[in-house]
């Protein structure tokens, strides 16, 4: 996963990236602004099925639970990946 808030540079790195690896690789590879990345990861949850699960890690059962999360909480967690990208966006402005 690639985040640039520059589309110039998005589009440099998908020519670059055809032309690197294989068909098959570029399928696992994500060129993104920070503005898609929230909806990124939003989309990544709803793909994955809503059930319980159990997994053995480290000779330990686990019980894996996904619940659905109501608007607040999404909104809650939109504000705060927002305030992240914002924060390092503001670091890299002042470093140049």
């Amino acid at each position: 996963m690639i985040c640039t808030p520059e589309k110039r540079r998005i589009e440099t790195l998908k020519n670059l990236i055809s032309e690197k690896l294989e068909p098959a690789q570029i399928d696992n590879v994500f060129l993104m602004q920070p503005d898609d990345l929230y909806f990124f990861f939003e989309q990544q949850t709803k793909e994955e099925p809503i059930q319980s699960t159990k997994k053995i890690v480290k000779g330990y059962q686990v019980k894996i639970k996904y619940n659905d999360i109501s608007e607040t909480e999404k909104k809650q967690k939109r504000e705060a990946i927002g305030g992240v990208i914002a924060q390092s966006l503001r670091r890299m402005k002042g470093e140049k």
